[in-house]
């Protein structure tokens, strides 16, 4: 009984693993343009006004 309850577990994640990898699709990079928000300040985790990123920095 033991035997064929992990014959079936296999079996089923088997089935699983093989759809997931038919399924899964190489995802393309695509470029974008960031829109200007016109936001004039920044902001802290509190809320309390910070010294903004200089441009191209990440933040």
């Amino acid at each position: 009984m033991k035997n064929e309850s992990m014959k079936w577990v296999r079996r089923t994640m088997l089935v699983v693993l093989a759809g997931m990898l038919v399924t899964a699709q190489p995802v393309a990079a695509q470029s974008y343009v960031v829109v200007d928000t016109g936001q004039t300040a920044c902001y802290d985790g509190l809320g309390n006004v910070i010294t903004c990123p200089a441009e191209g920095e990440p933040g």
